[in-house]
């Protein structure tokens, strides 16, 4: 079982599955439209859908998620692969040191 927050969950039960299945796209078209979608933002940088799981564990992280957690919501075996995946966005560190009260 995987949990999702609400905002998830509305648009999940916006969309209408058809009777087969719960999601009405194959594999192939949701990395199809992935791509489109990306060319379309005008984004440069090499991403691919994987990428996202990075961005959802970097975002845990900066949100002060444990690692062991996002671990867990990875199904990683290690925390080791877990670091890995969990990157910092560069202004994070500055906006940490701002926190400190002197």
């Amino acid at each position: 079982m995987i949990p999702i927050n609400d905002k998830l969950l509305g648009i999940l039960k916006s969309m209408k599955p058809d009777d087969s299945r719960l999601f009405k796209w194959h594999e192939d078209t949701v990395t199809h439209y992935f791509k489109q979608y990306l060319k379309k933002s005008g984004i440069k940088k090499k991403l691919t859908l994987h990428s996202l799981r990075h961005t959802f564990a970097s975002h845990l992280v900066m949100n002060g998620i444990t690692l062991y957690v996002i671990k867990e919501l990875l199904g990683h075996g290690s925390i080791v692969m877990t670091e890995i995946y969990s990157h910092l966005s560069p202004n994070f560190y500055e906006e940490s040191v701002k926190r400190l009260p002197y």
